[in-house]
């Protein structure tokens, strides 16, 4: 993997400030992973694309994470840590994934790929999400064999993949300091990962703007001194 510089970081949140969480999640693993063609990083398995994901958050941030969840009971806010290593031990013991066979079809584990350009309406993603992880019928009729599923047959068809594929969804365990109420919550590391990029980044252009005006620097002037010189500069300056 490929740890992306200041500068690097900052272009790559502004092309990605207008594309859908999948699209980012690839732009990110295209510029990590520069050696695979981006075919290969869509035909990732999530629960891989998801590793990698967590691997390049420790190289940016670090391996602590702060979560900031609400209480389905009774709708507190409560924070939680997160460590990555856990995410990693996770992927770790989760080992090779397999197929899912439901009657006649057989299904792979769900691709990167797949969560591109999905329809917003939740029905029709998932059954198009089915056709597409569908191996491919030798009358090419994958598509019609997966919309002839009842959605109760769907919903196996997605709980049997879920379990193929563990680390394509993750969860984690939560408890309400408030009312003791325990949970398990979805962890979409993608997601998370791109807030804390954009909160990075909108904080570096903010101290880009504090330095040009102090000292006429241009951006690269001022990512080129580096972060610890460049808040001692904004001390030096006032700011």
């Amino acid at each position: 993997m490929v740890t992306p510089d200041e500068s690097e970081l900052l272009a790559l949140w502004e092309c990605g400030l207008d594309l859908p969480a999948p699209q980012r999640a690839l732009l990110l693993l295209a510029a990590t992973c520069p050696q695979a063609s981006v075919d290969e990083l869509k035909a990732l398995r999530l629960g891989r694309s998801n590793e990698l994901l967590v691997r390049l958050r420790v190289r940016l941030f670090g391996t602590r994470m702060n979560l900031i969840a609400t209480c389905p009971q009774c709708s507190a806010q409560l924070e939680a840590g997160l460590d990555a290593n856990d995410l990693l031990a996770a992927s770790a013991r989760a080992g090779e994934d397999h197929a899912v066979v439901h009657g006649s079809l057989t299904f792979r584990p769900l691709a990167l790929g797949d969560l591109i350009g999905l329809p917003g309406d939740p029905g029709q993603a998932q059954r198009l999400l089915l056709a597409r992880c569908r191996d491919s019928a030798p009358d090419g009729g994958a598509d019609a064999d997966v919309a002839a599923l009842a959605a109760s047959e769907m919903e196996t068809v997605a709980r049997a993949l879920a379990a193929a594929d563990p680390q394509a969804d993750p969860s984690i365990e939560l408890k309400c300091s408030g009312c003791a109420h325990a949970w398990n919550a979805a962890f979409d590391i993608g997601a998370f990962l791109w807030r804390e990029l954009d909160a990075w980044a909108r904080r570096i252009l903010r101290e880009v703007h504090a330095l040009a005006r102090a000292y006429a620097w241009s951006e690269r002037d001022a990512l080129a001194v580096g972060p610890t010189r460049r808040q001692i500069y904004l001390q030096l300056s006032g700011i």
